[in-house]
């Protein structure tokens, strides 16, 4: 951007603002916010809403600026974590983690494809389900009869701790933890050691012992159920033995044949008599033909038939009565029978269910069983390196964050516009770059002497603003302290006014350490001790020479300037009291289109505060992180007890590189020539 591109942002009123409420004319434009700088800190020009950034990236630029400023801050603290990590590593022990796993069935093997032969009690409480089975098996595994059997066999790995019986079950507790594996039937067993062997030693055995300890559970339950099946096979077996008995007692009670042969004798009889009493019949019909029934063989042959037929129904009911008696037999017999058959087939299962109990005693079947063992880990899981320095430098960042933030309000200086305009609610007409090649005199000329600097550019913004700002004609230049830079302020933008076509008079009023004549040597004659070269010597004179004569010509042909020396026979202090005074700015303001003083620091002397009341406009120059904010807020308080109008404030020297301004980037190829 070209320093005539600037110089006409600087004249356009929306990129200006306007003057701060409080002590401004009335017919200056209403400032309502913070004004976008020129060069350094600030708000951009452009961007956001109405020119201006979000105040969210607002407030993380102003956080990545303090960040910034203090960044060794930043690095003490990020180096002091690095170098407590180093320590930690270095200290620490490793730690090594095993895991083995097992897996849990929801049943037990079967032996000859049938159930396992165990007491069902049916007192005691059985998990519904797979979930409730496996959770029960995990708890048995973190039992303490379990531990102390492991504590029992792993105690020759903690010589420390043989005696301490307290200490090792501690041990157990921390650095053993038997989980079941989400959705899944598998368990892990995983054991914590500085030494690698001994913990996946420990894991191993976890899980071994937890088998056997399956195993024992599964010999107590076939035993006792060999117990109780030997008592069931002796009553089992007296029951069959008593059926037996019975049943050969009823078949020797009830002769089942002898019935039957009677019963087939009855039977022969009884087709007998059935033939005679066909032969009688016909017998009798054959009388029939030839008698009549009256006849004496026929009655004879009624009487035989009649009683052949008593015999053949007294033969009928004794069959009937015999097939009864032999149903009944057979009835009860086939009870005895089918009772004894029961008997014998319970009997004989019982047997069966007896051999697989004492199988299942025998064969080391249960419900869990190992899946992978523990091998020896070959990397410690801590202390974790990456983790913990990524750990480190967090907690160390924020560390360095927090002392940062707590040194840059505790040092209280001015870092940038933001600092001026919301800390002290002045509006910041521009920054000066530092520039540590050019020595201060020449850096006081440097409006005239390089017109193309970024300094050179920096005061012509501020002339710009000035300019828009106040209708007035007389300004005063002060600052909080001494060497801050108002002499080098007030002297360029003297010189930037006089090259924009105005009639400037620049007046030196610090009588108690003038620098304007020092600095300005190249560009007004030689001074010498004559009185009439000095402003407050013309002051307080009792026949003072005409105000003209004290005024000095510069190569600037607009640009005039009055000087003052160092008088040991006059109080500067009685002079701003004066009516001369009052009748020199008087005289400046009707014969100069503008009139720049330069005034003592108001921490060193209170001329500021009475030339503030004095002068249409109060310029106060702050220096980049050396001005303080408290210092700089009671100057603005006796200003305006004064009854001065604050234009705004210049910060001088800034670096731009400690604010990473992208100007100082821009205008790098400035120091190289």
């Amino acid at each position: 951007m070209s320093r005539k591109t600037k110089q006409n942002n600087a004249n356009d009123p929306q990129e200006s603002g306007g003057l701060p409420q409080g002590n401004q004319p009335a017919s200056s434009p209403v400032y309502y916010g913070p004004m976008p700088s020129y060069y350094g800190g600030g708000y951009p020009l452009y961007g956001g809403q109405n020119g201006f950034e979000d105040s969210s990236w607002a407030e993380l630029a102003e956080l990545c600026r303090i960040l910034w400023l203090k960044k060794f801050v930043l690095l003490l603290m990020l180096c002091f974590s690095a170098i407590s990590w180093s320590y930690y590593i270095y200290s620490a022990t490793p730690i090594y983690r095993a895991e083995s796993i097992v897996e849990l069935s929801v049943r037990r093997p079967r032996i000859l494809g049938q159930q396992d032969a165990v007491i069902d009690d049916t007192s005691r409480a059985v998990p519904s389900t797979s979930v409730e089975l496996f959770n029960t098996q995990v708890l048995k595994l973190q039992s303490n009869t379990l531990r102390k059997k492991v504590m029992d066999k792993t105690r020759r790995f903690f010589p420390e701790y043989a005696n301490d019986e307290e200490k090792l079950a501690g041990y157990f507790k921390r650095n053993v933890s038997i989980d079941l594996i989400r959705r899944s039937s598998l368990v892990k067993i995983s054991v914590k050691s500085p030494k690698p062997e001994t913990a996946a030693a420990i894991a191993n055995m976890y899980a071994s012992e937890g088998i056997e300890a399956v195993y024992a559970i599964n010999r107590d339950l076939s035993k006792g159920a060999v117990s109780w099946l030997d008592s069931q096979i002796a009553a089992q077996r007296k029951m069959l033995s008593e059926a037996e008995q019975k049943l050969l007692d009823f078949r020797q009670k009830n002769l089942l044949e002898t019935l039957e042969a009677q019963r087939g004798a009855i039977k022969e009889s009884l087709i007998a008599y059935s033939k005679e009493l066909t032969e009688a019949n016909a017998e009798r019909d054959k009388l029939l033909s030839r008698y009549t029934l009256n006849h004496p063989e026929v009655k004879t042959q009624d009487q035989l038939l009649s009683a052949l037929k008593k015999q053949y129904d007294e033969k009928i009911r004794l069959t009937e009565e015999k097939e009864k008696e032999i149903a009944s037999v057979r009835t009860e017999l086939g009870v005895l029978e089918r009772e004894k058959d029961t008997l014998e087939v319970t009997y004989r299962g019982i047997l069966a269910r007896m051999e697989e109990a004492r199988l299942s005693a025998d064969e080391k079947s249960a419900t869990i069983k190992i899946i992978e063992t523990a091998d020896i880990p070959k990397k410690p899981i801590s202390p974790r390196k990456m983790l913990s320095l990524a750990l480190a430098l967090f907690l160390g960042g924020c560390a360095g964050v927090f002392l940062s933030m707590l040194s840059y309000k505790l040092e209280d200086r001015i870092w940038s516009d933001a600092d001026v305009e919301n800390d002290i609610g002045l509006k910041v007409l521009g920054s000066v770059p530092r520039t540590p090649w050019l020595a201060r005199k020449k850096l006081a000329l440097i409006g005239l002497k390089d017109k193309f600097s970024i300094a050179a550019e920096a005061f012509s913004g501020i002339r710009g603003l000035m300019d828009k700002n106040s209708n007035g004609k007389t300004f005063l230049f002060t600052s909080s302290g001494p060497r801050e830079g108002k002499t080098i302020c007030s002297c360029n933008v003297a010189i930037m006014s006089a090259k924009s076509g105005m009639h400037v008079l620049l007046v030196d009023l610090d009588m108690r350490r003038p620098q304007i004549a020092r600095v300005m040597s190249d560009s007004i004659p030689v001074m010498d001790d004559n009185s009439e070269w000095s402003l407050l010597h013309s002051l307080c004179d009792a026949e003072p020479l005409p105000f003209s004569s004290i005024c000095t010509r510069t190569e600037l042909p607009t640009l005039d300037v009055v000087v003052s020396q160092i008088a040991r026979d006059v109080n500067p202090a009685e002079v701003l009291g004066t009516k001369r005074l009052r009748e020199f700015l008087e005289w400046a303001g009707k014969n100069y289109d503008r009139v720049i003083i330069d005034s003592p620091p108001l921490g060193a002397a209170s001329d500021a505060m009475v030339l503030g009341g004095l002068v249409d406009g109060v310029v106060l120059v702050f220096r980049f992180n050396k001005t303080k904010k408290s210092i700089a807020k009671r100057c603005i308080r006796k200003l305006n007890d004064g009854g001065a109008n604050i234009l705004g404030a210049i910060i001088n020297d800034v670096d731009l590189s400690r604010v990473g301004h992208e100007y100082g980037h821009y205008y790098g190829s400035d120091r190289r020539g």
